[in-house]
């Protein structure tokens, strides 16, 4: 599992650091008059916003960002960035004739000859680069930006609400407790708690590609509620009419988690300002372990214990929100499904060393006709493939709903 994660690590880090080299403000300035030619507006606004980060003091890019907003139906943002424009470069009559007949109403779904952009085509005319387009101006003023797109590196901290089936845990459970009911002889009420709720948390290290693809490598764990039966009896009695045995003590706990580590692919859906959307699908290696503890009046030593754990490659995937706070910072909202299974819980050996059957030991099913069919029991592995028990099936398919801090580099 080690070497699993140490691999995947070092996977992310070299492909980073051959694909996070830094574009200079020009190129992104290029690369928004090749989406706006596109007529990939949302894109081309992004790669605008990141590249007047890095020159404030650019006309061109100000007025290429104004025709972006523009055709976004930013009206007012697009005037913002006109008006900037011109005051790092007045010596533009084309511009300053479109700002005096500017029609905010004319901003959604217009000809792209009506907007300055009709000079800038896929080999853009303005040189961004030239001293009339890049100021050494004492102007302050910057662009209103809160997604960044050239913050390529992130990391990301979540927790939330899980949900996981269970469902051969939460129906032994069940039936044992069916069971344990229907002795006549019974003094206590029968309690059990089952259920499939638990908590989420992960952290994620992760590389945008480009505006619209991304990567990640994950940690994440699952705490879900324990799952349990008790008889509530607290000695052996016998009746001395009949000399039978009332129900002694019987109980049983178990406490399942989940841990896993994925490779996950990222892709990015056009979002509005300081917003974006998400999908994703990820995949890895998962580990179960279900904490046993259990009283059984059936052994010369009643009390046992013991931990159960099984690995499996496991599939995830889901879709979230990033709300940009500020350049370096945001927050999502995120929504996973999950599908794994785990078909062996076993543990080498069982904290009672008067268990009559050698171990390994295994968490199963009775899978007999009886009375006692359905119910969960821990017993020896080479009880199994009997007609009496099947391995208990640890289905931990599920989803999570979480809230995550995320931060750019």
């Amino acid at each position: 599992m080690k070497f699993f994660g140490v691999l995947l690590l070092l996977i992310l880090l070299t492909t980073g650091s051959a694909l996070a080299a830094p574009k200079t403000a020009a190129q992104y300035l290029a690369s928004g008059a090749q989406l706006y030619s596109s007529k990939d507006y949302q894109g081309a606004a992004y790669s605008y916003e990141a590249g007047l980060v890095l020159d404030p003091n650019n006309a061109g890019g100000y007025q290429g960002l104004g025709d972006c907003y523009y055709f976004l139906g930013r009206q007012a943002d697009a005037m913002t960035a006109y008006q900037k424009s011109l005051a790092l470069n007045p010596n533009n009559p084309k511009l300053v004739d479109f700002v005096k007949t500017f029609k905010p109403q004319d901003a959604a779904g217009t000809g792209a000859d009506t907007t300055m952009f009709s000079q800038v085509k896929s080999s853009p005319e303005i040189d961004y680069s030239s001293p009339a387009n890049s100021q050494a101006s004492t102007i302050t003023a910057k662009p209103e930006v809160k997604f960044v797109m050239d913050k390529s590196i992130w990391i990301r901290f979540s927790s939330g609400y899980d949900f996981s089936l269970l469902s051969d845990f939460n129906n032994g459970v069940n039936a044992q407790q069916t069971l344990l009911e229907s002795n006549p002889n019974s003094t206590t009420a029968v309690t059990s708690s089952t259920g499939s709720n638990g908590f989420y948390a992960e952290a994620e290290l992760g590389m945008d590609l480009d505006q619209g693809n991304g990567f990640s490598i994950s940690y994440g764990n699952v705490w879900t509620q324990g799952i349990n039966y008790s008889n509530n009896e607290t000695q052996t009695l016998v009746d001395n009419s009949s000399g039978q045995t009332i129900l002694a003590p019987r109980s049983a706990s178990f406490q399942p988690s989940l841990m896993n580590i994925s490779l996950n692919y990222y892709a990015y859906l056009p979002g509005g300002k300081g917003a974006r959307s998400y999908f994703t699908v990820g995949g890895g290696y998962y580990q179960a372990t279900v904490g046993f503890v259990g009283v059984d009046p059936t052994l010369p030593t009643p009390n046992e214990s013991g931990t159960f754990s099984d690995s499996a490659f496991g599939w995830a995937f889901g879709f979230g929100q990033t709300f940009m706070i500020a350049n370096t910072f945001g927050i999502d909202l995120s929504a996973h499904g999950r599908i794994v299974a785990f078909n062996q819980m076993t543990a080498s050996s069982v904290n009672n060393s008067t268990t009559p059957s050698p171990g390994p030991y295994a968490i199963v099913i009775d899978n007999s006709s009886s009375t006692t069919a359905g119910t969960i029991n821990v017993t020896s592995t080479s009880n199994i493939g009997s007609a009496s028990y099947r391995y208990a099936v640890l289905d931990y398919t599920g989803f999570d709903a979480n809230l995550s801090l995320s931060f750019y580099f």
